[in-house]
């Protein structure tokens, strides 16, 4: 009689070999890929040209300087010379996106840097341990966009823009010096920290959602700011706006005691202190364990809850 049994354990001995066998095939392959490099002493720089491009993003430890220059866009790749074969620049949709080739590993000091020169850049995003800097600052009559996925920072000196948009999603940092916009947005997401030394605008919108903290020391803002806290991150703000609508629903504090506004609508559902300034109209509530405070003598005041203190 023939014995089926011992033909279907043939039959799954040879299936296992192959899979095996192809695991084995796949195993060489990326070993056959994988690029370890231990970089020279002689750096090099590399100019290639570019497209039409309007988006920068950083995917390997490369750091990116950005200038925005008028004519074709270009770059310049500043590595040593066994580096610079694994420096991938790709275009896709008007995005560049930097990376090393995969499967290469970078042993010891290694320097490499790439330059981007062109006319309208306007979203910036890490998404490795690169960093992202515009020594000469940003001018645009459009928006412009900063984000960031990963440990690499983005810094900028100055941007003039119609729309800002900032936000951290990891814990990379964002720092600008001074922004000129009608419209300005900031979020924090993640644990990285954001700073906007100065920034002049029409209205305002900062949130803080994770641990990061949030400071804009200096906020010219012609109408509304609107400041929300929901995580453990702190704020800081200071300046000047016609109306401040403050909300703290969590453990962060809220600093606004140094912005002054005409009108403040203030409310407090954490355990957060909130602290604000208004010189005509304050309306202050608390839900939760945390505090508000004000200062600036307002002839309308409403209040509702408890830990409500005038200064």
């Amino acid at each position: 009689m023939y014995n089926y049994k011992n033909k279907g354990d043939r039959i799954m001995k040879t299936r296992m070999n192959i899979l095996t066998l192809a695991c084995a095939l796949t195993c060489f392959s990326c070993i056959g890929t994988a690029h370890t490099i231990q970089p020279s002493k002689n750096y090099q720089t590399e100019k290639r040209s570019l497209g039409d491009i309007r988006e920068v993003s950083t995917l390997s430890s490369i750091d990116v300087v950005y200038h925005q220059t008028s004519g074709s866009p270009y770059a310049e790749i500043y590595a040593s010379d066994n580096v610079m074969p694994y420096v991938v620049l790709k275009e896709s949709k008007g995005e560049l996106r930097v990376y090393y080739q995969d499967g290469t590993s970078i042993q010891g000091e290694n320097r490499c840097r790439v330059d981007v020169y062109a006319p309208s850049v306007s979203r910036f995003t890490t998404m490795a341990s690169g960093d992202i800097s515009i020594p000469k600052g940003l001018k645009t009559q459009g928006d412009i966009r900063f984000q960031t996925n990963a440990s690499g920072d983005i810094e900028c000196p100055a941007v003039q823009c119609n729309s800002f948009q900032s936000e951290i999603n990891a814990s990379g940092d964002i720092d600008i010096q001074q922004v000129n916009c009608q419209k300005l947005q900031a979020s924090i997401n993640a644990s990285g920290d954001m700073t906007v030394h100065k920034a002049i605008c029409q209205h305002a919108s900062l949130t803080i959602n994770a641990s990061g903290d949030l400071m804009v020391p200096n906020l010219q803002c012609q109408e509304v700011v609107t400041a929300t806290v929901n995580a453990s991150g702190d704020m800081v703000i200071k300046g000047s706006c016609q109306e401040a609508v403050l909300r703290d629903n969590a453990s962060g504090d809220l600093s606004a005691d140094n912005l002054k506004a005409v009108k403040v609508d203030a409310a407090v559902y954490g355990s957060g202190d909130l602290s604000c300034r208004a010189s005509r109209s304050i309306t202050a509530k608390t839900y939760g364990s945390g505090s508000i405070s004000y200062t600036g003598n307002p002839s309308q005041v409403v209040t509702e809850g408890k830990h409500i203190y005038k200064k």
